[in-house]
Protein backbone atom coordinates (compact mmCIF):
# COMPACT_ATOMS: atom_id res chain seq x y z
CA UNK A 1 0.00 0.00 0.00
CA UNK A 2 1.41 3.31 -0.99
CA UNK A 3 1.89 5.62 1.99
CA UNK A 4 2.14 9.35 1.56
CA UNK A 5 4.11 10.23 4.65
CA UNK A 6 5.97 13.45 5.36
CA UNK A 7 9.49 13.34 6.70
CA UNK A 8 8.72 15.34 9.85
CA UNK A 9 6.13 15.14 12.59
CA UNK A 10 3.28 15.51 12.67
CA UNK A 11 2.70 13.41 9.57
CA UNK A 12 0.01 14.80 7.30
CA UNK A 13 -1.98 13.04 4.62
CA UNK A 14 -0.94 14.40 1.26
CA UNK A 15 -3.89 12.98 -0.68
CA UNK A 16 -7.48 14.16 -0.80
CA UNK A 17 -9.86 12.01 1.23
CA UNK A 18 -12.76 12.51 -1.18
CA UNK A 19 -12.09 9.08 -2.68
CA UNK A 20 -12.64 5.78 -0.93
CA UNK A 21 -9.66 4.38 -2.81
CA UNK A 22 -7.05 6.88 -1.66
CA UNK A 23 -4.15 5.24 0.20
CA UNK A 24 -4.71 6.51 3.74
CA UNK A 25 -1.57 6.59 5.86
CA UNK A 26 -1.36 6.08 9.60
CA UNK A 27 -0.47 9.44 11.07
CA UNK A 28 1.80 10.22 13.99
CA UNK A 29 0.75 13.06 16.27
CA UNK A 30 2.92 15.40 18.33
CA UNK A 31 5.04 13.89 21.12
CA UNK A 32 3.55 13.97 24.63
CA UNK A 33 6.08 14.38 27.42
CA UNK A 34 5.69 11.85 30.24
CA UNK A 35 8.16 10.73 32.93
CA UNK A 36 11.78 9.66 32.79
CA UNK A 37 12.70 6.64 30.68
CA UNK A 38 9.17 5.50 29.80
CA UNK A 39 8.84 1.84 28.91
CA UNK A 40 5.36 0.60 28.07
CA UNK A 41 1.72 1.64 27.89
CA UNK A 42 -1.75 0.16 28.53
CA UNK A 43 -5.27 1.46 27.92
CA UNK A 44 -7.81 1.74 30.74
CA UNK A 45 -11.25 1.21 29.18
CA UNK A 46 -12.95 2.52 32.33
CA UNK A 47 -11.58 6.05 32.21
CA UNK A 48 -10.36 5.89 28.56
CA UNK A 49 -6.87 7.00 29.48
CA UNK A 50 -3.51 5.51 28.58
CA UNK A 51 -1.17 4.56 31.44
CA UNK A 52 2.59 4.75 30.78
CA UNK A 53 5.30 3.24 32.98
CA UNK A 54 8.24 5.55 33.66
CA UNK A 55 11.21 3.39 34.70
CA UNK A 56 13.49 6.37 35.37
CA UNK A 57 11.38 8.03 38.08
CA UNK A 58 9.21 5.11 39.24
CA UNK A 59 5.92 6.65 38.20
CA UNK A 60 3.03 5.98 35.88
CA UNK A 61 1.76 8.82 33.67
CA UNK A 62 -1.98 8.94 32.97
CA UNK A 63 -2.48 10.40 29.49
CA UNK A 64 -5.61 11.77 27.84
CA UNK A 65 -5.18 11.13 24.11
CA UNK A 66 -8.07 13.46 23.27
CA UNK A 67 -6.20 16.46 24.61
CA UNK A 68 -2.72 14.91 24.36
CA UNK A 69 -1.94 15.85 27.94
CA UNK A 70 -0.81 14.07 31.10
CA UNK A 71 -3.68 14.36 33.56
CA UNK A 72 -2.03 12.61 36.52
CA UNK A 73 1.23 11.05 37.65
CA UNK A 74 1.01 8.06 39.98
CA UNK A 75 4.03 7.02 42.11
CA UNK A 76 4.63 3.26 42.02
CA UNK A 77 7.42 0.84 42.92
CA UNK A 78 10.99 1.00 41.70
CA UNK A 79 11.66 0.77 37.97
CA UNK A 80 8.17 0.06 36.55
CA UNK A 81 8.32 -1.92 33.31
CA UNK A 82 5.33 -3.94 32.04
CA UNK A 83 1.71 -2.89 32.50
CA UNK A 84 -1.78 -4.19 31.77
CA UNK A 85 -5.40 -3.35 32.59
CA UNK A 86 -7.83 -5.74 34.28
CA UNK A 87 -11.25 -5.00 32.81
CA UNK A 88 -13.00 -7.09 35.47
CA UNK A 89 -11.98 -4.91 38.44
CA UNK A 90 -10.75 -1.79 36.59
CA UNK A 91 -7.29 -2.06 38.12
CA UNK A 92 -4.03 -1.34 36.37
CA UNK A 93 -1.22 -3.79 37.17
CA UNK A 94 2.35 -2.50 37.00
CA UNK A 95 5.45 -4.72 37.16
CA UNK A 96 8.05 -2.96 39.31
CA UNK A 97 11.22 -4.37 37.79
CA UNK A 98 13.55 -3.14 40.54
CA UNK A 99 11.09 -3.63 43.37
CA UNK A 100 10.24 -7.30 42.80
CA UNK A 101 6.55 -6.60 43.15
CA UNK A 102 3.46 -5.49 41.29
CA UNK A 103 1.79 -2.16 42.03
CA UNK A 104 -1.99 -2.11 41.64
CA UNK A 105 -3.54 1.21 40.55
CA UNK A 106 -7.27 1.77 40.90
CA UNK A 107 -8.32 2.88 37.42
CA UNK A 108 -12.02 3.47 38.19
CA UNK A 109 -12.91 7.20 38.26
CA UNK A 110 -16.00 6.38 40.34
CA UNK A 111 -13.82 5.21 43.24
CA UNK A 112 -13.49 8.59 44.92
CA UNK A 113 -10.33 8.88 46.98
CA UNK A 114 -8.83 5.73 45.47
CA UNK A 115 -8.90 6.56 41.77
CA UNK A 116 -5.41 6.66 40.25
CA UNK A 117 -3.70 5.66 43.47
CA UNK A 118 -1.84 2.49 44.37
CA UNK A 119 -4.30 0.35 46.33
CA UNK A 120 -2.12 -2.75 46.69
CA UNK A 121 1.41 -4.02 46.23
CA UNK A 122 1.93 -7.72 45.50
CA UNK A 123 5.31 -9.43 46.02
CA UNK A 124 6.23 -11.60 43.05
CA UNK A 125 9.50 -13.06 41.73
CA UNK A 126 12.72 -11.14 41.11
CA UNK A 127 12.79 -8.52 38.35
CA UNK A 128 9.18 -8.75 37.11
CA UNK A 129 9.02 -7.67 33.49
CA UNK A 130 5.83 -8.25 31.52
CA UNK A 131 2.19 -8.38 32.65
CA UNK A 132 -0.82 -10.01 30.97
CA UNK A 133 -4.47 -10.21 32.06
CA UNK A 134 -6.46 -13.39 31.44
CA UNK A 135 -10.06 -12.29 30.95
CA UNK A 136 -11.36 -15.87 31.23
CA UNK A 137 -10.07 -16.76 34.70
CA UNK A 138 -9.59 -13.20 35.96
CA UNK A 139 -5.90 -13.68 36.76
CA UNK A 140 -2.91 -11.51 36.00
CA UNK A 141 0.30 -13.24 34.94
CA UNK A 142 3.71 -11.68 35.61
CA UNK A 143 7.01 -12.73 34.00
CA UNK A 144 9.82 -12.83 36.60
CA UNK A 145 12.92 -12.32 34.47
CA UNK A 146 15.27 -12.74 37.44
CA UNK A 147 14.44 -16.40 38.18
CA UNK A 148 12.82 -17.58 34.93
CA UNK A 149 9.32 -18.02 36.30
CA UNK A 150 5.81 -16.65 35.96
CA UNK A 151 3.60 -15.65 38.90
CA UNK A 152 -0.19 -15.90 38.76
CA UNK A 153 -2.17 -13.26 40.66
CA UNK A 154 -5.78 -13.71 41.73
CA UNK A 155 -7.17 -10.25 41.02
CA UNK A 156 -10.13 -10.79 43.35
CA UNK A 157 -7.72 -10.95 46.30
CA UNK A 158 -4.63 -9.39 44.72
CA UNK A 159 -2.55 -12.29 45.98
CA UNK A 160 -0.23 -14.69 44.20
CA UNK A 161 -1.77 -18.15 43.88
CA UNK A 162 0.16 -21.39 43.70
CA UNK A 163 3.82 -21.84 43.00
CA UNK A 164 5.83 -19.86 40.51
CA UNK A 165 5.60 -21.46 37.06
CA UNK A 166 9.01 -22.34 35.56
CA UNK A 167 9.54 -21.10 32.00
CA UNK A 168 12.53 -20.28 29.78
CA UNK A 169 15.52 -18.06 30.40
CA UNK A 170 14.76 -14.38 31.05
CA UNK A 171 11.04 -14.28 30.33
CA UNK A 172 10.11 -10.83 29.12
CA UNK A 173 6.57 -10.19 27.89
CA UNK A 174 3.45 -12.31 27.85
CA UNK A 175 0.34 -12.53 25.68
CA UNK A 176 -3.07 -13.97 26.47
CA UNK A 177 -4.68 -16.03 23.71
CA UNK A 178 -8.41 -15.55 24.18
CA UNK A 179 -9.15 -18.26 21.61
CA UNK A 180 -7.52 -21.15 23.47
CA UNK A 181 -7.21 -19.55 26.93
CA UNK A 182 -3.43 -20.00 27.15
CA UNK A 183 -0.70 -17.58 28.19
CA UNK A 184 2.31 -17.34 25.85
CA UNK A 185 5.63 -16.26 27.41
CA UNK A 186 8.53 -14.88 25.34
CA UNK A 187 11.81 -16.25 26.76
CA UNK A 188 14.32 -13.68 25.59
CA UNK A 189 17.53 -15.57 26.30
CA UNK A 190 16.22 -19.01 25.30
CA UNK A 191 14.89 -18.08 21.87
CA UNK A 192 11.67 -19.86 22.80
CA UNK A 193 8.06 -19.32 23.78
CA UNK A 194 6.51 -21.18 26.72
CA UNK A 195 2.78 -21.96 26.72
CA UNK A 196 0.96 -21.94 30.07
CA UNK A 197 -2.33 -23.80 30.45
CA UNK A 198 -4.30 -21.36 32.58
CA UNK A 199 -6.80 -23.98 33.74
CA UNK A 200 -4.00 -25.66 35.71
CA UNK A 201 -1.33 -22.93 35.69
CA UNK A 202 1.21 -25.41 34.41
CA UNK A 203 3.41 -25.47 31.32
CA UNK A 204 1.72 -27.11 28.33
CA UNK A 205 4.00 -29.11 26.04
CA UNK A 206 7.53 -28.26 25.03
CA UNK A 207 8.87 -24.74 24.44
CA UNK A 208 8.29 -23.39 20.94
CA UNK A 209 11.58 -22.51 19.26
CA UNK A 210 11.46 -19.13 17.53
CA UNK A 211 15.14 -18.16 17.50
CA UNK A 212 16.73 -14.82 18.14
CA UNK A 213 15.99 -12.98 21.36
CA UNK A 214 12.19 -12.79 21.56
CA UNK A 215 10.86 -10.06 23.78
CA UNK A 216 7.72 -8.52 22.33
CA UNK A 217 4.70 -10.81 21.95
CA UNK A 218 1.04 -10.21 21.06
CA UNK A 219 -2.15 -12.09 20.16
CA UNK A 220 -4.10 -11.36 16.97
CA UNK A 221 -7.76 -12.00 17.81
CA UNK A 222 -8.79 -11.83 14.15
CA UNK A 223 -6.67 -14.71 12.86
CA UNK A 224 -6.00 -16.45 16.19
CA UNK A 225 -2.20 -16.33 15.86
CA UNK A 226 0.56 -15.25 18.24
CA UNK A 227 3.28 -12.89 16.96
CA UNK A 228 6.63 -12.82 18.71
CA UNK A 229 10.26 -11.72 18.45
CA UNK A 230 12.56 -10.63 15.68
CA UNK A 231 12.44 -11.82 12.98
CA UNK A 232 8.73 -11.96 13.61
CA UNK A 233 7.53 -15.53 14.18
CA UNK A 234 3.86 -16.37 13.72
CA UNK A 235 2.60 -19.12 16.03
CA UNK A 236 -0.65 -21.01 15.54
CA UNK A 237 -1.38 -23.15 18.58
CA UNK A 238 2.04 -24.63 19.34
CA UNK A 239 3.69 -24.40 15.92
CA UNK A 240 5.50 -21.65 14.04
CA UNK A 241 3.60 -21.34 10.77
CA UNK A 242 5.60 -18.56 9.14
CA UNK A 243 8.30 -16.00 9.76
CA UNK A 244 8.08 -12.38 8.63
CA UNK A 245 11.50 -11.01 7.81
CA UNK A 246 12.54 -7.39 7.75
CA UNK A 247 11.03 -6.56 11.14
CA UNK A 248 12.67 -5.63 14.42
CA UNK A 249 10.19 -6.52 17.13
CA UNK A 250 12.71 -7.00 19.92
CA UNK A 251 11.17 -4.62 22.42
CA UNK A 252 7.43 -4.65 21.95
CA UNK A 253 4.45 -5.44 19.74
CA UNK A 254 0.86 -4.22 19.71
CA UNK A 255 -2.28 -5.50 17.99
CA UNK A 256 -4.79 -3.09 16.47
CA UNK A 257 -8.27 -4.63 16.58
CA UNK A 258 -9.56 -1.82 14.36
CA UNK A 259 -7.56 -2.68 11.24
CA UNK A 260 -6.22 -6.12 12.16
CA UNK A 261 -2.63 -4.89 12.10
CA UNK A 262 0.32 -6.00 14.19
CA UNK A 263 2.54 -3.04 15.01
CA UNK A 264 6.22 -3.67 15.57
CA UNK A 265 8.90 -1.53 17.17
CA UNK A 266 11.52 -0.91 14.51
CA UNK A 267 14.27 0.71 16.53
CA UNK A 268 16.77 0.45 13.72
CA UNK A 269 14.89 2.97 11.57
CA UNK A 270 13.17 5.06 14.27
CA UNK A 271 9.75 3.88 13.18
CA UNK A 272 6.76 1.72 13.90
CA UNK A 273 6.19 -0.97 11.30
CA UNK A 274 2.69 -2.19 10.47
CA UNK A 275 2.06 -5.84 9.55
CA UNK A 276 -1.21 -6.75 7.82
CA UNK A 277 -2.45 -9.71 9.84
CA UNK A 278 -4.61 -10.90 6.94
CA UNK A 279 -1.58 -11.42 4.67
CA UNK A 280 1.31 -11.49 7.17
CA UNK A 281 3.12 -8.96 5.03
CA UNK A 282 4.70 -5.62 5.89
CA UNK A 283 2.17 -2.94 4.96
CA UNK A 284 4.12 0.23 5.69
CA UNK A 285 6.31 1.98 8.24
CA UNK A 286 5.51 5.14 10.21
CA UNK A 287 8.67 7.22 10.86
CA UNK A 288 9.14 8.79 14.30
CA UNK A 289 11.54 11.36 15.64
CA UNK A 290 13.23 8.84 17.95
CA UNK A 291 13.55 5.09 18.25
CA UNK A 292 10.54 3.69 20.15
CA UNK A 293 11.04 1.25 23.01
CA UNK A 294 7.53 0.06 23.81
CA UNK A 295 4.03 0.10 22.34
CA UNK A 296 0.47 0.29 23.60
CA UNK A 297 -2.93 0.43 21.93
CA UNK A 298 -5.98 2.61 22.55
CA UNK A 299 -8.93 0.80 20.91
CA UNK A 300 -11.35 3.65 21.60
CA UNK A 301 -9.47 6.21 19.54
CA UNK A 302 -7.66 3.73 17.23
CA UNK A 303 -4.25 4.88 18.37
CA UNK A 304 -0.98 2.99 18.66
CA UNK A 305 1.07 4.53 21.47
CA UNK A 306 4.77 4.55 20.65
CA UNK A 307 6.82 4.94 23.84
CA UNK A 308 10.10 6.74 23.17
CA UNK A 309 12.34 5.97 26.12
CA UNK A 310 15.26 8.15 25.17
CA UNK A 311 13.10 11.26 24.67
CA UNK A 312 10.84 10.74 27.68
CA UNK A 313 7.68 10.96 25.63
CA UNK A 314 5.01 9.00 23.83
CA UNK A 315 3.86 9.51 20.25
CA UNK A 316 0.25 8.67 19.37
CA UNK A 317 -0.08 7.05 15.93
CA UNK A 318 -3.63 7.22 14.57
CA UNK A 319 -4.36 4.03 12.64
CA UNK A 320 -6.49 3.54 9.55
CA UNK A 321 -7.91 0.47 7.82
CA UNK A 322 -5.58 -1.49 5.61
CA UNK A 323 -6.35 -1.68 1.89
CA UNK A 324 -8.92 -4.26 0.83
CA UNK A 325 -9.71 -6.12 -2.35
CA UNK A 326 -12.69 -8.19 -3.42
CA UNK A 327 -13.66 -10.23 -6.47
CA UNK A 328 -17.22 -9.15 -7.21
CA UNK A 329 -18.19 -10.96 -10.40
CA UNK A 330 -17.18 -13.18 -13.28
CA UNK A 331 -18.22 -12.71 -16.89
CA UNK A 332 -18.94 -16.44 -17.09
CA UNK A 333 -19.03 -18.14 -13.66
CA UNK A 334 -19.82 -21.54 -15.25
CA UNK A 335 -17.64 -21.91 -18.36
CA UNK A 336 -17.05 -25.16 -20.21
CA UNK A 337 -13.44 -26.25 -19.92
CA UNK A 338 -11.25 -25.79 -22.96
CA UNK A 339 -13.89 -24.01 -25.04
CA UNK A 340 -15.27 -21.11 -23.00
CA UNK A 341 -13.31 -18.38 -21.21
CA UNK A 342 -14.10 -16.05 -18.34
CA UNK A 343 -12.92 -12.80 -16.80
CA UNK A 344 -13.21 -11.55 -13.22
CA UNK A 345 -13.75 -8.05 -11.87
CA UNK A 346 -13.63 -6.52 -8.44
CA UNK A 347 -13.17 -3.50 -6.24
CA UNK A 348 -10.65 -2.12 -3.77
CA UNK A 349 -10.37 0.40 -0.95
CA UNK A 350 -7.30 2.32 0.09
CA UNK A 351 -5.34 0.83 -2.78
CA UNK A 352 -3.99 3.82 -4.68
CA UNK A 353 -0.60 2.95 -6.15
CA UNK A 354 -1.26 -0.81 -6.02
CA UNK A 355 -1.85 -3.26 -8.85
CA UNK A 356 -3.86 -6.48 -8.84
CA UNK A 357 -2.63 -10.03 -9.33
CA UNK A 358 -5.23 -12.72 -10.00
CA UNK A 359 -4.61 -16.36 -9.11
CA UNK A 360 -6.93 -18.54 -11.21
CA UNK A 361 -6.85 -21.51 -8.87
CA UNK A 362 -5.64 -24.07 -11.40
CA UNK A 363 -1.88 -23.75 -11.19
CA UNK A 364 -1.57 -21.73 -14.40
CA UNK A 365 0.36 -18.45 -14.55
CA UNK A 366 -1.25 -15.54 -12.74
CA UNK A 367 -2.58 -12.39 -14.33
CA UNK A 368 -0.31 -9.75 -12.79
CA UNK A 369 -0.01 -5.98 -13.03
CA UNK A 370 -3.74 -5.36 -13.50
CA UNK A 371 -4.37 -1.62 -13.07
CA UNK A 372 -6.90 -0.16 -10.66
CA UNK A 373 -9.26 2.54 -11.88
CA UNK A 374 -8.47 5.76 -9.98
CA UNK A 375 -11.06 7.25 -7.63
CA UNK A 376 -13.56 4.36 -7.88
CA UNK A 377 -11.03 1.62 -7.16
CA UNK A 378 -12.43 -1.00 -9.55
CA UNK A 379 -10.42 -3.47 -11.61
CA UNK A 380 -10.95 -6.21 -14.19
CA UNK A 381 -8.92 -8.85 -16.00
CA UNK A 382 -10.72 -7.94 -19.24
CA UNK A 383 -9.84 -7.90 -22.09
CA UNK A 384 -7.54 -10.72 -21.00
CA UNK A 385 -9.57 -13.84 -20.24
CA UNK A 386 -8.88 -17.27 -18.83
CA UNK A 387 -9.79 -20.71 -20.16
CA UNK A 388 -9.66 -23.68 -17.83
CA UNK A 389 -8.24 -27.00 -18.96
CA UNK A 390 -10.34 -29.17 -16.64
CA UNK A 391 -13.76 -29.24 -15.03
CA UNK A 392 -14.54 -28.69 -11.35
CA UNK A 393 -14.67 -25.90 -8.79
CA UNK A 394 -11.85 -23.38 -9.15
CA UNK A 395 -11.16 -20.94 -6.32
CA UNK A 396 -9.93 -17.62 -7.66
CA UNK A 397 -8.20 -15.08 -5.42
CA UNK A 398 -6.79 -11.61 -6.05
CA UNK A 399 -3.90 -9.80 -4.37
CA UNK A 400 -3.18 -6.12 -4.01
CA UNK A 401 0.50 -5.62 -4.74
CA UNK A 402 2.65 -2.58 -4.05
CA UNK A 403 6.32 -2.67 -4.97
CA UNK A 404 6.29 -6.45 -5.09
CA UNK A 405 4.71 -6.72 -1.62
CA UNK A 406 1.22 -8.18 -1.17
CA UNK A 407 -0.80 -5.68 0.85
CA UNK A 408 -4.18 -7.45 0.79
CA UNK A 409 -5.76 -10.67 -0.45
CA UNK A 410 -9.37 -11.24 -1.42
CA UNK A 411 -11.63 -14.02 -0.30
CA UNK A 412 -11.91 -16.88 -2.78
CA UNK A 413 -14.40 -16.51 -5.64
CA UNK A 414 -15.68 -19.81 -7.03
CA UNK A 415 -15.73 -20.54 -10.75
CA UNK A 416 -17.62 -23.76 -11.47
CA UNK A 417 -16.10 -25.16 -14.66
CA UNK A 418 -18.55 -27.39 -16.49
CA UNK A 419 -17.99 -30.77 -18.12
CA UNK A 420 -18.56 -31.30 -21.84
CA UNK A 421 -21.74 -32.92 -23.13
CA UNK A 422 -21.39 -36.12 -25.12
CA UNK A 423 -23.17 -38.16 -27.81
CA UNK A 424 -22.90 -41.94 -27.92
CA UNK A 425 -23.97 -43.96 -30.95
CA UNK A 426 -24.45 -47.69 -31.51
CA UNK A 427 -24.58 -48.95 -35.07
CA UNK A 428 -27.69 -50.89 -36.01
CA UNK A 429 -27.60 -54.64 -35.33
CA UNK A 430 -28.49 -57.06 -38.13
CA UNK A 431 -30.90 -59.83 -37.23
CA UNK A 432 -28.98 -63.06 -36.76
CA UNK A 433 -29.57 -66.59 -35.69
CA UNK A 434 -29.44 -67.37 -31.99
CA UNK A 435 -25.92 -68.12 -30.64
CA UNK A 436 -24.37 -66.98 -33.92
CA UNK A 437 -21.50 -64.44 -33.72
CA UNK A 438 -22.39 -60.85 -34.47
CA UNK A 439 -21.72 -60.43 -38.18
CA UNK A 440 -18.17 -59.60 -39.19
CA UNK A 441 -16.67 -60.55 -35.85
CA UNK A 442 -17.05 -56.97 -34.52
CA UNK A 443 -20.42 -55.83 -35.69
CA UNK A 444 -21.15 -54.16 -32.32
CA UNK A 445 -19.62 -50.76 -33.09
CA UNK A 446 -20.25 -47.11 -32.34
CA UNK A 447 -18.69 -43.74 -31.44
CA UNK A 448 -18.45 -41.36 -28.48
CA UNK A 449 -18.09 -37.70 -29.45
CA UNK A 450 -17.67 -34.35 -27.67
CA UNK A 451 -20.61 -32.02 -28.34
CA UNK A 452 -18.65 -29.00 -27.10
CA UNK A 453 -15.65 -29.63 -29.34
CA UNK A 454 -17.39 -29.77 -32.71
CA UNK A 455 -18.10 -33.48 -32.45
CA UNK A 456 -14.51 -34.57 -31.96
CA UNK A 457 -14.08 -38.15 -30.86
CA UNK A 458 -13.34 -38.96 -27.23
CA UNK A 459 -10.58 -41.54 -26.85
CA UNK A 460 -9.96 -43.80 -23.86
CA UNK A 461 -13.52 -43.75 -22.53
CA UNK A 462 -15.22 -46.84 -21.14
CA UNK A 463 -18.48 -47.88 -22.83
CA UNK A 464 -20.80 -50.28 -20.99
CA UNK A 465 -22.58 -52.82 -23.21
CA UNK A 466 -25.59 -54.90 -22.24
CA UNK A 467 -28.28 -57.00 -23.93
CA UNK A 468 -31.83 -57.85 -22.87
CA UNK A 469 -33.45 -60.28 -22.34
CA UNK A 470 -30.94 -62.83 -23.55
CA UNK A 471 -27.34 -63.21 -22.42
CA UNK A 472 -24.65 -62.69 -25.01
CA UNK A 473 -20.97 -63.54 -24.91
CA UNK A 474 -20.07 -59.89 -25.63
CA UNK A 475 -17.60 -58.16 -23.29
CA UNK A 476 -19.41 -55.97 -20.79
CA UNK A 477 -17.20 -52.98 -21.63
CA UNK A 478 -15.37 -51.54 -24.59
CA UNK A 479 -12.87 -48.67 -24.86
CA UNK A 480 -13.06 -45.83 -27.37
CA UNK A 481 -10.02 -44.96 -29.45
CA UNK A 482 -8.83 -42.78 -32.29
CA UNK A 483 -9.86 -39.35 -33.49
CA UNK A 484 -13.44 -40.47 -34.02
CA UNK A 485 -13.90 -42.07 -30.60
CA UNK A 486 -14.78 -45.49 -32.06
CA UNK A 487 -15.42 -48.57 -29.96
CA UNK A 488 -16.25 -52.18 -30.89
CA UNK A 489 -17.15 -55.45 -29.25
CA UNK A 490 -17.22 -59.11 -30.30
CA UNK A 491 -19.21 -62.10 -29.18
CA UNK A 492 -22.21 -64.25 -29.95
CA UNK A 493 -25.92 -63.63 -29.75
CA UNK A 494 -27.99 -65.12 -26.93
CA UNK A 495 -28.94 -68.82 -27.17
CA UNK A 496 -32.40 -69.83 -28.26
CA UNK A 497 -35.22 -69.62 -28.32
CA UNK A 498 -35.31 -66.89 -30.91
CA UNK A 499 -37.04 -63.58 -30.26
CA UNK A 500 -36.75 -59.82 -29.89
CA UNK A 501 -33.54 -58.45 -28.29
CA UNK A 502 -32.33 -55.00 -27.26
CA UNK A 503 -28.61 -54.17 -27.26
CA UNK A 504 -27.60 -51.03 -25.33
CA UNK A 505 -24.42 -48.96 -25.05
CA UNK A 506 -24.08 -46.45 -22.21
CA UNK A 507 -21.42 -43.96 -21.10
CA UNK A 508 -21.42 -42.93 -17.41
CA UNK A 509 -19.21 -39.87 -17.82
CA UNK A 510 -16.08 -38.90 -15.87
CA UNK A 511 -14.38 -35.82 -14.48
CA UNK A 512 -14.33 -34.11 -17.87
CA UNK A 513 -17.40 -35.40 -19.70
CA UNK A 514 -21.07 -35.73 -18.84
CA UNK A 515 -22.85 -39.06 -19.24
CA UNK A 516 -24.28 -39.62 -22.69
CA UNK A 517 -28.10 -39.46 -22.76
CA UNK A 518 -29.96 -42.61 -23.76
CA UNK A 519 -31.34 -42.22 -27.30
CA UNK A 520 -33.37 -45.07 -28.86
CA UNK A 521 -34.24 -43.60 -32.25
CA UNK A 522 -32.52 -41.65 -34.98
CA UNK A 523 -28.90 -41.49 -36.14
CA UNK A 524 -27.59 -40.83 -32.60
CA UNK A 525 -29.27 -43.85 -31.05
CA UNK A 526 -27.26 -45.86 -28.54
CA UNK A 527 -29.93 -48.54 -28.08
CA UNK A 528 -30.69 -50.91 -30.93
CA UNK A 529 -33.37 -53.55 -31.34
CA UNK A 530 -32.87 -56.72 -33.37
CA UNK A 531 -34.21 -60.28 -33.58
CA UNK A 532 -32.56 -63.61 -33.19
CA UNK A 533 -33.80 -66.10 -35.72
CA UNK A 534 -34.45 -69.81 -35.67
CA UNK A 535 -31.82 -72.09 -37.04
CA UNK A 536 -32.57 -73.73 -40.43
CA UNK A 537 -33.00 -77.51 -40.44
CA UNK A 538 -32.57 -80.47 -42.88
CA UNK A 539 -34.67 -83.55 -42.48
CA UNK A 540 -33.65 -86.87 -44.09
CA UNK A 541 -35.41 -90.23 -44.38
CA UNK A 542 -33.36 -93.40 -44.97
CA UNK A 543 -34.46 -95.94 -47.58
CA UNK A 544 -36.92 -98.53 -46.41
CA UNK A 545 -36.36 -102.24 -47.16
CA UNK A 546 -39.30 -104.27 -48.44
CA UNK A 547 -41.13 -106.13 -45.74
CA UNK A 548 -44.29 -108.15 -45.25
CA UNK A 549 -47.45 -106.45 -44.25
CA UNK A 550 -47.90 -105.98 -40.56
CA UNK A 551 -44.27 -106.90 -39.97
CA UNK A 552 -42.16 -104.38 -37.97
CA UNK A 553 -39.64 -102.25 -39.79
CA UNK A 554 -36.37 -104.09 -39.57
Amino acid sequence: MKKMIAAILPIILLLSLSSTNVAVADTAGPPITVGANPHHAAFDSKDNYVYVTNGGDSTVSVVDLVTNTVVRTVPVGAGPMGIDFDSSNNYVYVADLNGNKVSVIDGDPFHVGLYDTVVATIPVGPQPWGVAFDSANGMVYVANSGNNTVSAINTATNMVVGSQIPVGTHPSFLAYDSANGDIYVANENSGTVTVIDTTTNTVAGSPIAVGGFPRGIVFDSANGDIYVGSPLSVISGTSVVTTITGTLGDNDLAYDSFNGGIYVVDGGTHSVMAINGATNSIAFSVPLNEAPFGLGYDPLHHVIVAVVQSAGNIIPVSTTPFPTITIDSASNPTPKWGTQSTTVSGSTTGADGNTVTVHWGDGTPDNAGIPITPIVGTWTTSPSSHTYASAGSKFVTADLVNGGVVTATSSAFTITVQKHDTTLTLDSITNLKWSFPYTGGSAVTGTLTDNDASGAGISGATINISNSPGITTLSSTATTSGATGTYSDTGSAPPGPSGAQTLSATYAGDGSYNAAPVVITGPNANEQSYNTKNHDTTLTLASIAGLKWSFPYT
